[in-house]
């Protein structure tokens, strides 16, 4: 009877585990839609793994578009990035707690779209790329990253604030440096001068794209809605925001 008692104690303790880890690993993405070749790697794993229609992805792992593929992740209070052909992905932080979400991404290579419903109060997500990050709380923009790590970035709705380094809380942190940067705040750079700076800070407004160079030198201007239209990728994604 001893044992039986022992061993109903064990093995209400492995339950209790699996629980505990479970909501743990609560996803709050998921893949809702894809088409072609889209793998998807673990946390901490070596290998890519075909992806499913609505599985969820986690914190630490990364996607992959091969050519003529793409894929849709969608967070669960609504907000939608696609993921291009050709393209590297990863998934940074994803965290929640209570209504809050913060998400952090990094585009390696490629194209994105991302539809950002309006956030909840305390609610984050940023998009980064080798030489930029985009910050945004409800829009509709698109980032591209090329081989050499130069990044471009449009806006279609609302606006999105763009550093070279993280932005935390309206504050610059420099790698290496315990205390922050404090900055006056985000501006607009008007037109397509040239900038370089050690750090920057600027606010990309509807109808504005800016493009980083990979020594961190960027400019901005304004873009042709109805030219930009006529790319496949753009009025696919239009397409898919109208569902």
């Amino acid at each position: 009877m001893k044992n039986i008692v022992t061993l109903g104690i064990i093995l209400s303790g492995i339950a209790i585990c699996a629980i505990m880890t479970d909501a743990k690993k609560e996803s709050v993405c998921e893949i809702s839609f894809y088409y072609g070749d889209v793998e998807l790697k673990g946390k901490g794993e070596d290998k890519w793994e075909e992806v499913d229609l609505d599985q969820p992805v986690y914190e630490g792992d990364a996607v992959k578009t091969m050519e003529d593929s793409r894929a849709e992740l969608t967070l669960i209070e609504g907000s939608a990035i696609r993921i291009d052909e050709n393209s590297t992905f990863n998934i940074t932080t994803l965290a929640r707690e209570e209504d809050k979400i913060e998400t952090k991404t990094e585009l390696v290579m490629g194209r994105i779209w991302s539809n950002v419903k309006k956030l909840a109060t305390g609610s984050k997500l940023e998009m980064g790329s080798p030489v930029a990050v985009a910050a945004v709380r409800g829009t509709v923009y698109r980032m591209d990253v090329a081989q050499d790590k130069s990044t471009n970035l449009k806006v279609y709705e609302g606006e999105v604030a763009v550093s070279n380094v993280p932005i935390e809380k309206g504050e610059i942190k420099k790698p290496g440096v315990e205390r922050p940067t404090e900055v006056a705040g985000p501006r607009e750079v008007e037109g397509p001068k040239e900038v370089s700076m050690e750090e920057w800070i600027v606010i990309v407004r509807a109808q504005m794209e800016i493009h980083i160079a990979p020594d961190g030198k960027y400019r901005m201007r304004k873009f042709d809605l109805v030219e930009d239209a006529k790319d496949e990728w753009v009025a696919w994604n239009k397409e898919r925001d109208k569902k």
